[in-house]
């Protein structure tokens, strides 16, 4: 599995998380739905979720970063982890 995966893989499971309030309920997100548009992610819930990956990925997120370039879906999210995680600029 490559890194990439890995990331991908951990920021789906926290989406779902995130978004299943009943354990009884099974959530499907697909890696290229609009998180937005599809209502599972809020702004309160985007901050909450901000909070919960800075943690889980050691990293900071600054205001700038936040955009739907980068947080749109659940692919979004994970390539903008990886750049974070290299070094890179986004």
């Amino acid at each position: 599995m490559t890194e990439l995966s890995k990331i991908t893989n951990s920021v789906r499971n926290i989406i779902i998380a995130m978004g299943t309030k009943d354990d009884s309920v099974t959530l499907h997100v697909a890696d290229d739905d609009s998180l937005i548009d599809s209502g599972l992610i809020d702004s309160i819930v985007a901050i909450q979720l901000i909070e919960v990956l800075s943690d889980k990925f050691d990293i900071i997120i600054y205001p700038a970063e936040l955009s739907l370039d980068n947080f749109d879906t659940v692919n979004r999210i994970s390539l903008f982890l990886q750049s974070k995680l290299n070094g890179e600029d986004t």
